[in-house]
């Protein structure tokens, strides 16, 4: 039995918008992680002496 798989080709169009989306897509999770990592660090450095002050 000769089963031959179908060939998929992908214009070259369909390629370069999926290209550009994922690297559209990998700056916007950087900015974000970037950002999140900044409040954390901000929070965490501001945070401890308003969270001991609200407990005396």
């Amino acid at each position: 039995m000769n089963i031959t798989q179908p060939s998929f080709e992908v214009p070259a169009d369909m390629r370069d918008f999926v290209e550009k989306s994922v690297e559209q897509a990998r700056t916007a999770i950087s900015a974000f992680m970037q950002n999140a990592r900044r409040a954390t660090s901000c929070s965490a450095s501001h945070g401890a002496p308003l969270t001991r002050a609200s407990f005396n």
